[in-house]
């Protein structure tokens, strides 16, 4: 007959006595906002939404399961992970309209901050079946904990002017604030401008009757990206290590990969030249895009000669 001492029956993990695994989830979600106007043309309006989730996730292992074989007795572990998020956002907005001057100032505040948690712990060896309740009843093989903390912070101005419709400005200053970059690399300022004439509307144009749209456009903006940097990548961190110690094991710490507090914002500058056509009552429409973008301090990894001891940065 078959000899396979790993499995004692097919179908003996299918029972809850010997076998079990439970996950749990809970999610929130919730968000409010306040809208205010002291007074005409003026407006404010503050929201803030929260996300919050926790999981547990528990396994159970008996005497009787394949990774026991008998011969090990039953074993269960526990791991909760736990992750919120909330958003803060203030906008103040102030709109005039004066004759054929159209004139809008925006203001804006915003916060981004996340926090991740993780436990998780297993034993070996428990007298009993108390699933994953009763962990500190066996011997303890592994625990740990994590925590891992991020934000963004933003503050914005624009003001959009226009005169008779037709000719159009925007001017808009951001700075942005990243938690996982260093002291003195944390903050970037983004400015854009934007110009557009509406051709369409001049009676130069209008005379010709062809065109139900002309508009052309110029405009020069730069956005960031610290998205791809990881929390406390631009740190030193140091990982538990084994060495001998007079013959004996030796328990210590180790650096486990080399700081870079070089990194900056991500830079993403670019120019663009458009033109949007419609005919017959927009029936039939188009649009051309001329543009150039450069990247600047292009977040990258790195390899290391493997004789500095690590392989990448």
């Amino acid at each position: 007959g078959i000899n396979d001492n790993q499995v004692i029956n097919p179908v003996i993990e299918a029972q809850p006595e010997n076998y079990q695994r439970e996950q749990r989830t809970s999610s929130i979600l919730a968000n409010a906002y306040i809208d205010y106007e002291p007074i005409e043309g003026l407006s404010f309006r503050s929201s803030i939404s929260t996300a919050v989730s926790n999981r547990q996730d528990g396994e159970y292992r008996g005497n009787y399961t394949k990774s026991q074989k008998t011969t090990r007795g039953a074993r269960a572990s526990l791991q909760t992970v736990g992750v919120s998020s909330y958003t803060l956002d203030n906008i103040l907005t102030y709109k005039l309209n004066s004759g054929d001057h159209d004139v809008s100032v925006t203001g804006l505040h915003s916060l981004f901050q996340q926090r991740d948690q993780a436990s998780n712990m297993s034993a070996q060896d428990l007298p009993y079946n108390s699933l994953w309740y009763g962990l500190g009843t066996g011997n303890v093989t592994g625990w740990g904990t994590d925590l891992i903390e991020r934000s963004i912070m933003s503050y914005m101005g624009r003001v959009n002017y226009t005169f008779k419709d037709k000719y159009l400005l925007t001017v808009t200053g951001r700075t942005d604030g990243a938690s996982q970059l260093s002291e003195g690399n944390k903050w970037q300022f983004f400015p854009s401008v934007a110009l557009a004439w509406r051709m369409g509307d001049e009676e130069f144009i209008k005379n010709t009757n062809l065109f139900s749209d002309l508009k052309l456009r110029v405009s020069y903006g730069e956005v960031g990206n610290a998205s791809s940097v990881d929390p406390y990548q631009t740190q030193s961190t140091i990982a538990q290590t084994y060495y001998d110690f007079g013959g004996s094991s030796g328990n210590g710490f180790a650096i486990n990969n080399l700081s870079n507090r070089d990194l900056v914002w991500e830079r993403s500058k670019e120019l663009n030249l458009g033109l949007n056509v419609g005919f017959a009552q927009n029936r039939v429409t188009a649009a051309i895009e001329i543009y150039n973008r450069n990247t600047v301090d292009l977040i990258l990894g790195d390899k290391l000669p493997n004789s500095t001891g690590y392989t990448d940065v």
